[in-house]
């Protein structure tokens, strides 16, 4: 009986170790650009993406000025201050900063454009796009990109000596 018992705790224990729903994924320093000029439009979709970033456990927003590994850039015309519209037109960007590759950025994606009549779903446009252009896997292609571009740029500039012909 004593047997049994031990051999089930080891089995769940096992399992509980094993459930790849229990990995976590690191968390992302993000900063914010925009969203600081007298644009309503902009301001709202830019605060709306800060909440639903805050309300995550991948996602650390931060402020601009300070080091971030992600950094979302986001510009908006409100048009209904112009044109007696609803809502904005904007556009968004994403970067990424390697911790592992101190220097090195690449920009994850092209440049996004939307429009919509509530800055909030505009906000939630951005985060969604954000989380699809920043997953785990995404982010080791760009990474494991950088360092190979960083080594054939030190290979290219610094050639070795094995490479260049020698006098007999």
């Amino acid at each position: 009986m004593r047997t049994t018992l031990t051999l089930f705790a080891l089995l769940v224990a096992v399992a509980l170790l094993s459930n790849p729903c229990g990995a976590q994924q690191s968390v992302r320093t993000t900063s914010i650009t925009g969203g600081t000029d007298d644009n309503r439009f902009e301001r709202e979709v830019v605060a709306a993406l800060k909440a639903r970033l805050g309300g995550t456990t991948r996602y650390q927003v931060i402020a601009s000025t300070e080091v971030a590994e992600l950094e979302v850039s986001v510009v908006c015309i409100d048009l209904s201050e112009s044109n007696r519209l609803n809502g904005g037109f904007c556009s968004y960007a994403f970067t990424y900063w390697p911790k592992e590759a101190p220097g090195l950025s690449r920009q994850l994606g092209p440049i996004h454009l939307l429009s919509d009549p509530n800055a909030s779903s505009a906000g939630e446009t951005v985060f969604q796009k954000l989380v699809e252009a920043s997953s785990e896997a995404k982010l080791a292609v760009s990474l494991k990109e950088m360092e190979t571009s960083a080594e054939l740029y030190v290979l290219l500039r610094n050639p070795t000596k094995s490479t260049k012909p020698t006098k007999p």
